[in-house]
């Protein structure tokens, strides 16, 4: 009798359980609604939501599989640096010099010392910088007391040493302003503006100017106006050259400057030869050249520090990462990780994930950001990912810095939460063929919901697509 008590007692117990974790029927209608859509008839779809005020498990539909992410990737990247760095940690950059300095002459080189600032000299944080970084800093040396320079300027990327491009990233992508691997020393986001003026429908767009105009780029122009485009439909391509680029594609008709954004091509030999230049044309002559060095000086007293510059905190880096998808921080954040570390980040982030009971299989990132077709991630990782993070002592400083349906950042074409009765902060993920959506759900019980989302290869343009996921997250939020 005893037995059968306690064998009663066992199977309500794990009736109970699987119940906890089973999930929701009254989501389930609107998870199977969602999957029918036509413009996912032919799609990969993995799904996970969880209330993480109940424990209840509200959609699982394919969450343990492998998807293509896209830009979701980089909450792993972010939430990562935050707890292995710290919130408050800021990335620096010296100015210093070896040698010594006599009678205002400096007899050996300077250098710029690289730490993996990936904010450098960008007007978005003109309070840190200035409104010029780099002239602030041959003014650093002048108060110096250095008058002349019998040596070289030195762009000194040990720090990271040379960063490859990435081997998994298309072709298209490595000369558009989100196309940059980043670097020990990075400036205004690595980003230069060209300005082209449209005429009628097939003709060829002039290229007006190149901010800055000092790159020294060979610019084949292949832009057409086009009346069958509403916005910036142009390619970036590399050429063989270092400053050799190639621009095709369309852009609106009549228009007059209109901005198409790239990457420098090598942030520290800009950086550097700016500096060079400065130098000499403020008065403080340059006997020799300018360099880019990934030598390793084991001892510091070889150099004397002049200046350093410190950038925005961490917290501050994440958060403008994730609202804006800014690639060029995350890929730099995943250089500050395995710098740290010594690991790649998929070994680094294997170990992070199940030393916080996160399933750690199926995570396959081979970059920071989202960029390559060849990152995979599964839905219920990443929720159980924003799930931990949400629990952590940064958990809050995270979600606020993410954007804000119809608010902030790259969620502020979506509607979701248009009317106020629910809030959707999440991070956005696209590419070809791809569109994933994670983040938290305050639905009308003001009850918060975790959940991720991961379409690969849909049928539909962006803007449909975009519709249905808007109008299906809005249901979760209202149900």
């Amino acid at each position: 009798m005893k037995m059968t008590r306690i064998f009663i007692a066992l199977i309500t117990f794990v009736l109970l359980v699987a119940g906890a974790f089973a999930q929701s029927p009254k989501y389930e209608s609107q998870q199977n609604s969602f999957l029918a859509s036509k413009e996912l008839k032919n799609a990969g779809v993995g799904l996970y939501a969880e209330n993480l005020e109940t424990g209840e498990v509200l959609l699982d539909y394919n969450s343990n599989v492998s998807f293509t992410p896209a830009s979701i990737l980089k909450l792993f990247t972010t939430s990562m640096a935050t707890e292995l760095l710290g919130t408050s940690t800021r990335f620096k950059t010296k100015i210093a010099h070896s040698g010594t300095v006599e009678d205002g002459i400096l007899n050996g080189d300077l250098y710029i010392i690289g730490g993996g600032d990936p904010c450098l000299g960008t007007s978005r944080y003109s309070g840190i910088y200035g409104e010029d970084i780099i002239q602030t800093w041959c003014d650093k040396v002048k108060e110096f007391g250095i008058k002349k320079v019998n040596g070289n300027i030195i762009a000194d990327i040990s720090y990271f040493g040379q960063v490859p491009i990435p081997d998994k990233w298309v072709w298209e992508d490595l000369g558009t302003y989100y196309g940059t691997p980043g670097a020990s020393i990075n400036y205004m986001d690595n980003t230069y503006e060209m300005y082209f003026n449209t005429g009628g429908n097939k003709d060829t767009a002039v290229l007006v100017k190149v901010v800055p105009d000092d790159l020294e780029l060979n610019v084949v122009n292949e832009v057409v106006a086009s009346s069958s485009v509403s916005d910036d439909n142009t390619v970036i391509y590399k050429g063989y050259g270092e400053n050799d680029v190639v621009v095709r594609g369309a852009l609106p008709c009549n228009k007059t400057e209109y901005k198409v954004k790239g990457c420098i091509p090598n942030p520290p030999k800009y950086v550097v030869r700016s500096m060079y230049y400065k130098l000499r044309n403020s008065g403080v002559p340059v006997t020799g050249t300018y360099i880019v060095s990934a030598k390793k000086y084991d001892d510091e007293q070889e150099r004397t520090v002049i200046h350093t510059t410190s950038g925005p905190n961490l917290s501050t880096i994440v958060n403008y990462t994730n609202l804006m998808s800014c690639n060029l921080y995350a890929e730099i954040l995943m250089l500050q990780i395995m710098h740290r570390t010594g690991k790649s980040l998929a070994d680094y982030g294997k170990g992070f994930l199940s030393n916080r009971g996160i399933e750690s299989a199926g995570f396959f990132p081979v970059d920071g950001s989202g960029v390559s077709h060849f990152d995979a991630i599964t839905a219920k990782q990443t929720a159980q990912l924003l799930k931990h993070i949400s629990k952590s002592k940064y958990g809050e400083n995270f979600i606020s810095g993410m954007a804000v349906a119809g608010k902030s950042g790259t969620l502020k074409s979506y509607k979701c939460s248009a009317d106020g009765t629910i809030k959707v902060q999440a991070k956005t993920g696209s590419m070809t063929r791809v569109r994933s959506l994670a983040g938290f759900i305050t639905n009308t019980r003001k009850e918060r919901i975790v959940f991720c989302l991961i379409i690969n290869n849909y049928d539909a343009k962006g803007p449909q697509i975009r519709t249905v996921i808007d109008d299906f997250i809005k249901a979760v939020g209202k149900a």
